[in-house]
Formats: structure tokens, sequence, C-alpha cells
């Protein structure tokens, strides 16, 4: 089990890149500007992670294994998956609504496309359907869904994770 001030620290440096990103760049900010907002000092930054990259390696690699586990527990778009996703998003710190934006991260962005893009193909696949039709409807939904949850990020999750999905049905991505 995970030390609790080890949680707290991670946490608190998650929360602080993320409002940290809100105004520029991730290369801009610096390790030092990091640990004195997140009230962190430097020896623990580096005891935990080697670089700014780490840190934001370790949340990317918790998140994508959070997602695709909720996922592989479903086989179709629907309203379920769709209200499963949101609500695990919507739990989220402000990092990753951060990561998302243009300031962002393009790595974790790439990732959560290109899982979504995978499990479309499955989900979407018809029998008869040619291989390139199949691959351009995956590309198209995966990209949709991943700029839908963008904007819902960014402009402040107006909708619950319900309503969302409910617009997305309306919108003719699920079955």
């Amino acid at each position: 089990m995970t030390d609790l001030r080890i949680i707290k620290t991670r946490n608190a440096l998650y929360h602080t890149l993320g409002l940290l990103l809100q105004d520029k760049p991730f290369e801009a900010i610096t390790v030092s500007e990091l640990v004195a907002a997140a009230g962190v000092t430097r020896k623990t930054f580096y005891n935990h992670y080697q670089d700014k990259i780490d840190l934001v390696q370790e949340y990317q690699a918790d998140l994508t294994q959070d997602i695709r586990k909720i996922q592989d527990r479903y086989r179709r778009l629907d309203q379920d998956y769709f209200v499963a996703i949101f609500s695990y998003l919507d739990g989220q710190d402000i990092l990753l609504t951060s990561l998302l934006s243009d300031n962002g991260s393009m790595e974790l962005q790439a990732i959560i496309k290109g899982t979504m893009c995978t499990h479309c193909r499955e989900w979407l696949s018809q029998p008869g359907a040619s291989p390139e039709v199949l691959e351009y409807q995956s590309v198209i939904t995966a990209n949709a869904i991943f700029g839908l949850i963008q904007h819902w990020l960014i402009t402040g999750k107006r909708q619950t994770p319900v309503e969302l999905a409910g617009i997305v049905a309306q919108l003719k991505f699920i079955g």
C-alpha cells in the first residue's frame, strides 16, 4: 500500500501542474516553479521523479490504465459506456483538463484517441464492411468523441455525465 504522504504529495503536484498549465505551456513550467507552488521541496520531488516529464508520464500511465479498464468492460458504444467514461473523467482533478487543452500533452491526447480508435474499430465492425471504411469510420468517431470530451472539460463540465451521454445519444454515436 502506498504511503499517504506520497499520495498527498503526488496529488498536490498534479493539481499544481494543472493550475500552472492554465497559464503557460508545459515546456515553460520549471520544476522550481512547480514545487514552490505545490509546497513541496525539490528534494522530495526528485526522490519520486526524474523530472516533470516523469511526473506527467506517471499520471498519463495511471489515467490510460483506468480508461482502458473502463473501455474493456464494454463491447459497444452505448449510453452505459459513455456514462462510465464521462463519470470517470468528471472525477479527475484539473490536471486532466489542462493536459487535454492546447497547453497540454499531445502524447496523452494521442494515447486516448488511439485507444478510442481501437475500441471503435472493434465496436463498429460489421460483416461485409471494407477495412478502409471501418478504419476511417473508427478514426472519425474516435476524434469526434475526443473533441466532445475536450470541449466538455474545457468549458467547465456544464452537463452531468448522464446528460452528456444523452447528448451523445442524440448525435447518433451510440447504438
